[in-house]
Protein backbone atom coordinates (compact mmCIF):
# COMPACT_ATOMS: atom_id res chain seq x y z
CA UNK A 1 0.00 0.00 0.00
CA UNK A 2 2.80 2.36 -0.89
CA UNK A 3 1.81 6.05 -0.74
CA UNK A 4 -1.72 5.05 0.26
CA UNK A 5 -1.84 7.49 3.16
CA UNK A 6 -1.12 10.38 0.80
CA UNK A 7 -3.87 9.42 -1.65
CA UNK A 8 -6.89 8.85 0.56
CA UNK A 9 -8.50 10.70 3.45
CA UNK A 10 -7.33 8.98 6.61
CA UNK A 11 -8.00 9.92 10.19
CA UNK A 12 -4.50 9.39 11.54
CA UNK A 13 -3.70 9.10 15.22
CA UNK A 14 -1.00 7.35 17.18
CA UNK A 15 -2.27 4.22 18.89
CA UNK A 16 -1.95 4.18 22.65
CA UNK A 17 -0.37 0.76 23.01
CA UNK A 18 -1.41 0.37 26.62
CA UNK A 19 -4.98 1.61 26.17
CA UNK A 20 -6.73 -1.73 26.21
CA UNK A 21 -6.39 -5.37 27.01
CA UNK A 22 -6.11 -8.00 24.33
CA UNK A 23 -9.83 -8.36 23.64
CA UNK A 24 -12.02 -5.35 22.89
CA UNK A 25 -15.33 -4.60 21.21
CA UNK A 26 -15.46 -1.72 18.75
CA UNK A 27 -18.82 0.06 18.65
CA UNK A 28 -20.18 2.68 16.32
CA UNK A 29 -23.05 4.02 14.25
CA UNK A 30 -22.81 4.69 10.52
CA UNK A 31 -24.91 7.62 9.28
CA UNK A 32 -25.31 9.59 6.09
CA UNK A 33 -24.83 13.36 5.85
CA UNK A 34 -28.44 13.87 7.01
CA UNK A 35 -27.95 11.63 10.06
CA UNK A 36 -29.99 8.80 8.59
CA UNK A 37 -28.68 5.33 9.55
CA UNK A 38 -26.96 3.32 6.83
CA UNK A 39 -28.04 -0.32 6.97
CA UNK A 40 -25.54 -2.88 5.67
CA UNK A 41 -22.41 -0.71 5.75
CA UNK A 42 -19.19 -2.73 5.66
CA UNK A 43 -16.91 -2.38 8.66
CA UNK A 44 -13.60 -4.23 8.47
CA UNK A 45 -9.85 -4.28 8.94
CA UNK A 46 -7.95 -3.99 5.68
CA UNK A 47 -6.38 -7.20 4.41
CA UNK A 48 -8.26 -9.45 6.83
CA UNK A 49 -11.47 -11.43 7.28
CA UNK A 50 -12.18 -9.40 10.44
CA UNK A 51 -15.34 -7.46 9.72
CA UNK A 52 -19.07 -6.98 10.19
CA UNK A 53 -22.00 -4.97 8.80
CA UNK A 54 -24.20 -2.31 10.39
CA UNK A 55 -27.80 -3.09 11.38
CA UNK A 56 -30.98 -1.22 10.45
CA UNK A 57 -30.06 1.50 12.95
CA UNK A 58 -26.59 1.85 11.45
CA UNK A 59 -25.12 0.32 14.61
CA UNK A 60 -22.27 -2.16 14.64
CA UNK A 61 -20.14 -4.09 17.08
CA UNK A 62 -16.87 -5.74 16.08
CA UNK A 63 -14.90 -7.99 18.39
CA UNK A 64 -11.13 -7.69 18.16
CA UNK A 65 -9.07 -10.24 20.07
CA UNK A 66 -5.67 -8.59 19.56
CA UNK A 67 -4.23 -5.24 18.55
CA UNK A 68 -3.55 -5.00 14.83
CA UNK A 69 -1.43 -2.84 12.49
CA UNK A 70 -4.18 -2.47 9.90
CA UNK A 71 -6.41 0.28 8.57
CA UNK A 72 -9.97 0.27 9.93
CA UNK A 73 -12.36 0.82 7.03
CA UNK A 74 -16.03 1.80 6.89
CA UNK A 75 -17.70 1.75 3.48
CA UNK A 76 -21.12 1.84 1.87
CA UNK A 77 -22.11 1.67 -1.78
CA UNK A 78 -22.49 5.16 -3.24
CA UNK A 79 -20.57 6.82 -0.39
CA UNK A 80 -16.93 7.71 0.19
CA UNK A 81 -15.08 5.24 2.38
CA UNK A 82 -13.49 6.46 5.59
CA UNK A 83 -10.25 5.10 6.96
CA UNK A 84 -9.04 5.07 10.56
CA UNK A 85 -5.52 4.30 11.72
CA UNK A 86 -6.53 4.69 15.35
CA UNK A 87 -9.49 2.36 15.81
CA UNK A 88 -9.34 2.66 19.63
CA UNK A 89 -11.69 5.66 19.44
CA UNK A 90 -14.45 3.09 18.92
CA UNK A 91 -13.65 1.35 22.21
CA UNK A 92 -14.69 3.77 24.93
CA UNK A 93 -17.96 4.96 23.46
CA UNK A 94 -20.30 4.48 20.52
CA UNK A 95 -18.57 6.55 17.86
CA UNK A 96 -20.70 8.12 15.13
CA UNK A 97 -19.32 8.00 11.60
CA UNK A 98 -20.80 10.18 8.87
CA UNK A 99 -20.34 9.08 5.27
CA UNK A 100 -20.48 11.54 2.42
CA UNK A 101 -22.05 10.57 -0.91
CA UNK A 102 -19.77 9.98 -3.86
CA UNK A 103 -20.00 12.81 -6.36
CA UNK A 104 -21.31 11.29 -9.54
CA UNK A 105 -19.17 12.15 -12.51
CA UNK A 106 -18.56 10.76 -15.93
CA UNK A 107 -15.11 9.25 -15.79
CA UNK A 108 -13.55 10.35 -19.03
CA UNK A 109 -11.85 7.52 -20.87
CA UNK A 110 -9.47 8.64 -23.58
CA UNK A 111 -9.25 6.09 -26.36
CA UNK A 112 -5.69 5.71 -27.62
CA UNK A 113 -4.13 3.72 -30.39
CA UNK A 114 -1.89 1.21 -28.66
CA UNK A 115 0.67 -1.23 -29.95
CA UNK A 116 -1.02 -3.83 -27.78
CA UNK A 117 -4.57 -5.17 -27.74
CA UNK A 118 -6.81 -5.22 -24.66
CA UNK A 119 -6.25 -8.98 -24.60
CA UNK A 120 -2.48 -8.37 -24.38
CA UNK A 121 -2.93 -5.83 -21.58
CA UNK A 122 -5.26 -8.13 -19.65
CA UNK A 123 -2.79 -11.01 -19.89
CA UNK A 124 0.04 -8.85 -18.54
CA UNK A 125 -2.20 -7.47 -15.80
CA UNK A 126 -3.11 -10.97 -14.65
CA UNK A 127 0.54 -12.05 -14.70
CA UNK A 128 1.56 -9.16 -12.47
CA UNK A 129 -1.56 -8.94 -10.30
CA UNK A 130 -3.06 -12.42 -9.99
CA UNK A 131 0.18 -14.34 -10.41
CA UNK A 132 1.07 -17.52 -12.28
CA UNK A 133 -1.17 -18.58 -15.16
CA UNK A 134 -1.87 -21.96 -13.53
CA UNK A 135 -4.03 -20.10 -10.95
CA UNK A 136 -6.15 -18.09 -13.41
CA UNK A 137 -8.92 -20.67 -13.84
CA UNK A 138 -9.53 -20.67 -10.08
CA UNK A 139 -8.77 -17.01 -9.37
CA UNK A 140 -11.11 -14.87 -11.45
CA UNK A 141 -11.66 -11.12 -11.61
CA UNK A 142 -15.44 -11.11 -11.88
CA UNK A 143 -15.65 -7.54 -13.20
CA UNK A 144 -12.49 -7.42 -15.32
CA UNK A 145 -14.33 -5.21 -17.84
CA UNK A 146 -14.00 -2.37 -15.30
CA UNK A 147 -10.21 -2.37 -15.76
CA UNK A 148 -8.73 0.50 -17.75
CA UNK A 149 -5.28 0.10 -19.27
CA UNK A 150 -2.67 2.57 -20.52
CA UNK A 151 0.94 2.46 -21.65
CA UNK A 152 3.62 5.17 -21.62
CA UNK A 153 5.83 4.31 -24.58
CA UNK A 154 8.52 6.80 -23.56
CA UNK A 155 8.87 5.30 -20.08
CA UNK A 156 8.08 1.72 -21.20
CA UNK A 157 5.53 1.56 -18.38
CA UNK A 158 2.19 -0.25 -18.27
CA UNK A 159 -0.58 1.18 -16.05
CA UNK A 160 -3.95 -0.12 -14.91
CA UNK A 161 -6.79 1.39 -12.89
CA UNK A 162 -10.43 0.79 -12.07
CA UNK A 163 -13.10 3.18 -10.87
CA UNK A 164 -14.90 0.25 -9.26
CA UNK A 165 -13.66 -2.17 -6.61
CA UNK A 166 -12.34 -5.35 -8.20
CA UNK A 167 -14.33 -8.43 -7.21
CA UNK A 168 -12.00 -11.41 -7.15
CA UNK A 169 -13.27 -14.94 -6.64
CA UNK A 170 -10.30 -17.01 -5.52
CA UNK A 171 -11.58 -20.58 -5.52
CA UNK A 172 -7.98 -21.77 -5.23
CA UNK A 173 -7.72 -20.51 -1.63
CA UNK A 174 -11.43 -20.24 -0.85
CA UNK A 175 -11.79 -16.47 -0.54
CA UNK A 176 -13.76 -13.71 -2.17
CA UNK A 177 -11.63 -10.56 -2.25
CA UNK A 178 -12.95 -7.04 -2.68
CA UNK A 179 -9.97 -5.01 -3.85
CA UNK A 180 -9.79 -1.24 -4.27
CA UNK A 181 -6.92 -0.81 -6.73
CA UNK A 182 -4.91 2.30 -5.84
CA UNK A 183 -1.83 1.83 -8.03
CA UNK A 184 -0.63 -0.57 -10.67
CA UNK A 185 2.43 -0.15 -12.86
CA UNK A 186 4.94 -2.39 -14.57
CA UNK A 187 8.19 -1.05 -16.04
CA UNK A 188 9.87 -2.81 -18.96
CA UNK A 189 13.28 -2.53 -20.62
CA UNK A 190 11.64 -1.64 -23.95
CA UNK A 191 8.20 -1.19 -25.55
CA UNK A 192 7.02 -4.58 -24.40
CA UNK A 193 4.66 -6.55 -22.20
CA UNK A 194 6.95 -9.57 -22.02
CA UNK A 195 7.64 -11.02 -18.56
CA UNK A 196 11.29 -11.45 -19.52
CA UNK A 197 11.69 -7.67 -19.93
CA UNK A 198 10.15 -6.55 -16.64
CA UNK A 199 12.31 -4.22 -14.56
CA UNK A 200 9.83 -3.52 -11.79
CA UNK A 201 6.26 -4.51 -10.99
CA UNK A 202 4.15 -2.80 -8.36
CA UNK A 203 0.54 -2.63 -7.22
CA UNK A 204 -1.23 -1.45 -4.09
CA UNK A 205 -4.73 -1.15 -2.73
CA UNK A 206 -7.27 -1.85 -0.01
CA UNK A 207 -8.52 -5.43 0.33
CA UNK A 208 -11.27 -7.24 2.20
CA UNK A 209 -11.43 -11.03 2.49
CA UNK A 210 -14.57 -13.13 2.80
CA UNK A 211 -14.14 -16.87 3.31
CA UNK A 212 -16.24 -18.90 0.85
CA UNK A 213 -14.72 -22.39 1.24
CA UNK A 214 -12.75 -24.14 3.98
CA UNK A 215 -12.65 -27.72 2.75
CA UNK A 216 -9.59 -29.81 3.63
CA UNK A 217 -8.06 -29.45 0.16
CA UNK A 218 -8.42 -25.67 0.44
CA UNK A 219 -6.79 -25.67 3.88
CA UNK A 220 -3.82 -27.57 2.41
CA UNK A 221 -3.47 -24.98 -0.35
CA UNK A 222 -3.51 -22.17 2.19
CA UNK A 223 -0.75 -23.86 4.15
CA UNK A 224 1.34 -23.99 0.99
CA UNK A 225 0.61 -20.34 0.14
CA UNK A 226 1.65 -19.32 3.66
CA UNK A 227 5.09 -20.87 3.19
CA UNK A 228 7.76 -18.19 2.59
CA UNK A 229 5.24 -15.34 2.68
CA UNK A 230 6.07 -11.99 4.24
CA UNK A 231 3.39 -12.77 6.84
CA UNK A 232 5.20 -15.95 7.87
CA UNK A 233 8.55 -14.15 7.88
CA UNK A 234 7.46 -11.39 10.26
CA UNK A 235 5.79 -13.92 12.55
CA UNK A 236 9.10 -15.80 12.56
CA UNK A 237 10.95 -12.63 13.57
CA UNK A 238 8.45 -11.84 16.32
CA UNK A 239 9.05 -15.25 17.93
CA UNK A 240 12.65 -14.16 18.57
CA UNK A 241 13.66 -17.81 18.44
CA UNK A 242 16.73 -18.00 16.24
CA UNK A 243 17.05 -21.74 16.89
CA UNK A 244 14.24 -22.08 14.34
CA UNK A 245 16.28 -22.41 11.15
CA UNK A 246 13.33 -22.18 8.74
CA UNK A 247 14.88 -18.90 7.70
CA UNK A 248 18.56 -18.07 7.55
CA UNK A 249 19.79 -14.48 7.35
CA UNK A 250 22.90 -13.32 5.51
CA UNK A 251 24.91 -10.12 5.32
CA UNK A 252 26.03 -10.45 1.73
CA UNK A 253 27.10 -14.08 1.48
CA UNK A 254 27.90 -14.46 5.19
CA UNK A 255 25.43 -16.35 7.41
CA UNK A 256 24.82 -14.13 10.44
CA UNK A 257 23.66 -14.28 14.03
CA UNK A 258 20.38 -12.28 13.92
CA UNK A 259 21.08 -10.97 17.44
CA UNK A 260 23.85 -8.81 15.96
CA UNK A 261 21.48 -7.20 13.47
CA UNK A 262 18.03 -7.20 15.08
CA UNK A 263 16.79 -6.71 18.63
CA UNK A 264 13.25 -7.79 19.53
CA UNK A 265 11.40 -6.76 22.69
CA UNK A 266 7.81 -7.50 23.68
CA UNK A 267 5.76 -4.33 24.14
CA UNK A 268 2.08 -4.44 25.15
CA UNK A 269 1.07 -7.26 22.79
CA UNK A 270 3.36 -5.89 20.08
CA UNK A 271 6.95 -6.78 19.25
CA UNK A 272 9.33 -3.85 19.01
CA UNK A 273 12.12 -4.52 16.50
CA UNK A 274 15.30 -2.44 16.46
CA UNK A 275 17.41 -2.67 13.31
CA UNK A 276 21.15 -2.08 13.65
CA UNK A 277 22.64 0.11 10.94
CA UNK A 278 25.00 -1.43 8.38
CA UNK A 279 27.43 0.97 6.74
CA UNK A 280 27.45 0.47 2.97
CA UNK A 281 28.69 2.63 0.13
CA UNK A 282 26.40 4.18 -2.49
CA UNK A 283 23.23 3.68 -0.47
CA UNK A 284 20.45 6.26 0.07
CA UNK A 285 20.76 8.50 3.11
CA UNK A 286 17.88 6.79 4.91
CA UNK A 287 19.28 3.29 4.32
CA UNK A 288 19.67 1.27 7.53
CA UNK A 289 20.27 -2.37 6.67
CA UNK A 290 20.09 -4.96 3.90
CA UNK A 291 19.88 -8.70 4.57
CA UNK A 292 19.58 -11.73 2.32
CA UNK A 293 17.02 -14.36 3.32
CA UNK A 294 17.17 -18.09 2.65
CA UNK A 295 14.04 -20.14 3.32
CA UNK A 296 14.32 -23.92 3.74
CA UNK A 297 17.82 -23.59 2.24
CA UNK A 298 16.21 -23.16 -1.18
CA UNK A 299 14.23 -19.93 -1.68
CA UNK A 300 16.14 -16.65 -1.79
CA UNK A 301 14.85 -13.18 -1.00
CA UNK A 302 16.19 -9.85 0.18
CA UNK A 303 14.92 -7.35 2.73
CA UNK A 304 15.99 -3.70 2.87
CA UNK A 305 15.25 -1.58 5.93
CA UNK A 306 14.84 2.18 5.62
CA UNK A 307 13.82 2.39 9.26
CA UNK A 308 15.73 1.54 12.42
CA UNK A 309 12.64 0.59 14.38
CA UNK A 310 9.23 -0.96 13.73
CA UNK A 311 6.42 -2.83 15.47
CA UNK A 312 5.04 -6.26 14.62
CA UNK A 313 1.56 -7.07 15.87
CA UNK A 314 0.01 -10.37 16.93
CA UNK A 315 -0.90 -11.17 13.33
CA UNK A 316 2.54 -10.52 11.85
CA UNK A 317 1.76 -7.10 10.37
CA UNK A 318 4.30 -4.30 10.73
CA UNK A 319 3.72 -0.56 10.97
CA UNK A 320 6.50 0.47 8.55
CA UNK A 321 5.44 -1.13 5.26
CA UNK A 322 6.60 1.98 3.39
CA UNK A 323 10.13 1.55 4.70
CA UNK A 324 10.66 -2.22 4.56
CA UNK A 325 11.21 -3.46 1.02
CA UNK A 326 11.36 -7.07 -0.19
CA UNK A 327 12.65 -8.60 -3.42
CA UNK A 328 13.24 -12.13 -4.66
CA UNK A 329 11.15 -15.27 -4.19
CA UNK A 330 9.03 -13.79 -1.42
CA UNK A 331 7.61 -11.15 -3.76
CA UNK A 332 6.58 -13.64 -6.45
CA UNK A 333 3.38 -14.42 -4.57
CA UNK A 334 0.54 -12.32 -6.01
CA UNK A 335 -3.19 -12.02 -5.29
CA UNK A 336 -3.92 -15.66 -6.17
CA UNK A 337 -1.66 -16.75 -3.28
CA UNK A 338 -2.47 -13.90 -0.91
CA UNK A 339 -3.87 -14.81 2.49
CA UNK A 340 -5.72 -12.55 4.93
CA UNK A 341 -3.55 -11.14 7.69
CA UNK A 342 -5.53 -13.05 10.33
CA UNK A 343 -4.81 -16.39 8.64
CA UNK A 344 -4.13 -19.15 11.15
CA UNK A 345 -4.95 -16.97 14.16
Amino acid sequence: MKNLFFKINIFFFLINLSSFSQEIILKGTVLDENENPLYGANIYFEGTTIGTVSNEKGYFELKLTNQINSIFVISYIGYKEVYFKNYTIFKDKIHQVYLQPEIESLNEIIVKNHLFSRKDFLKSFKENFLGEKKFWKECIIVNEDDLIFDYDYNKHTFYAKSYEDLIIRNDYLGYKIIYKLEDFEVKFTSKSLSKSQIIQSFYSGISRFIEINNEKRIIKRREKAYENSTLQFFRWISKNDWSDKSYLLFDGSFNIDPNNYLKINSLNNFYNVSVFKIEKDLKPKNFISELNILYRRKYQSKIIFYTNNFLIDFYGLNNEIENIIFSGDMTKKKISEMLPADYGM
